[in-house]
Parts: C-alpha cells; structure tokens; sequence
C-alpha cells in the first residue's frame, strides 16, 4: 500500500510539472501556416514563420513596470491576467492584458489586449486589441482591432479593423476607417481612401482602387467578384 501511495505521488507531480511547463518538442516543431484558399483569382497558399524558443514555464498573474522589470521573466507564457505599469513583454498571452503604454506578446495571444499606446503581438486565433495608437500582429490575426491611428497584420485579417489607417496583407472581414489597404481579400473596405490589389468584395469611399479589376478606379462604390 505505501508503494502504491508513493506512485500516486509521483505520478501526481509529474503532471503538475507537464502543466506548468511548456513542451518543447510541441513548441519547437509547429510551423505555422494558412491552409489553400481557392478563389476565381486562383490558389493563394502561405507559410509564415516558425516559432521561437519553448517557454520557461506558465503562470496565471504577470506584473510589468517594463520589459525588464517584470514577473516572472520574458521568458514565461500567462495565462490569466498580465498587469502592465508602463510596458511588457511575454511570450504567450492568453486572458486579460493591460498596459499603461504598451503590451508585447512575443508569439500567441488570446483575449483582451487594453494599451495607452500601442499592442503587439506574433499571432492569434481569437483576440481583441484596442490601443491608443497602434495595433500590430505579425503574422495571422483572428478577431477585432481598434486604434486611434494605425492597425496592421502582416499576414491574413479574419476579422474586423477599425482605426483612420489600416493595413493588412490578406483580409476576410471588413476595414473601416480614412484610408484602407490590402493587398488581397474577400469583404469590405469602407473610408475615404480603399486600395485593394485583388479583392472580391465592396468598397465604399471617395477612392477606390481594386488592381486587377475590369474597373480598377471608381469613386464612391467600386466592387469586384
């Protein structure tokens, strides 16, 4: 019966540790990717980037006066609440994230993102981010984004984003603001100024611009399908 116990014991303890701790051959194998789209435009196929060193470990509370004065270290993900004095910089957040002036999510982030100034993060699945200034994603975002100046995903936009300049490389969704830009997509841009290279969807604005259109210019409602 004491064998018996010990093994419990044992085994209990390595699953709080499996918990706690990223995997790193989990972390260091995945690639991320967007699946073919196919389109009357033809097959738009992209991989973006692979992701960085596993973290350290996972905790439910951050706190950051900047990125090097934070708790627990860069190195860690959160998953929870991430409270930020000035700055911080993690490598995953999932859960609530707010900053005085900014948050930096070095790969996935998950939820609510509240900054003074600006947002940044790698990619997300589900993630609203609302800034004083600027939202970034660099690769994949899914979800809102709301700034006073400037949003930009450098990579596919399923979603929504709403501030006077955005910019995304590939849209699913909607733009709204003064002046809209994508290189391709399928949705809507509403402003003063839309440019789309390729676009099967609507423009409403004084100017607008789909590239490889039969009508490439046209004020005020320009659409392609």
């Amino acid at each position: 019966m004491k064998c018996q116990s010990r093994k419990v014991i044992l085994a209990t303890l390595l699953f709080a540790v499996s918990v706690t701790t990223a995997s790193a051959k989990e972390v260091q194998t995945r690639v991320f990717g967007e699946s073919s789209a196919t389109s009357s435009r033809g097959v738009v196929t992209r991989v973006i980037g692979e992701r960085s060193e596993p973290a350290v470990g996972i905790t439910p509370l951050a706190f950051s006066i900047l990125p090097t004065l934070e708790a627990p270290c860069d190195k860690w993900s959160v998953h929870g609440l991430r409270i930020n004095i000035l700055a911080g910089r993690h490598r995953d957040v999932a859960g609530f994230d707010f900053g005085g002036l900014g948050n930096i999510t070095v790969e996935d982030f998950d939820g609510l993102q509240v900054a003074g100034l600006w947002n940044s993060i790698g990619c997300s699945d589900g993630a609203i981010q609302l800034a004083g200034v600027l939202n970034r994603c660099d690769r994949n975002f899914t979800g809102l984004q709301a700034a006073f100046f400037v949003n930009i995903v450098e990579g596919t936009c399923e979603g929504v984003q709403i501030a006077p300049i955005n910019r995304a490389i590939d849209l699913s969704g909607l733009q709204l603001g003064i002046y809209n830009n994508i290189d391709r997509g399928a949705g809507a841009q509403i402003g003063i100024i839309n440019y789309a290279r390729s676009l099967e969807g609507l423009q409403i604005g004084a100017i607008n611009i789909i590239g490889d259109s039969t009508i490439p210019f046209c004020p005020f409602v320009n659409f392609a399908f």
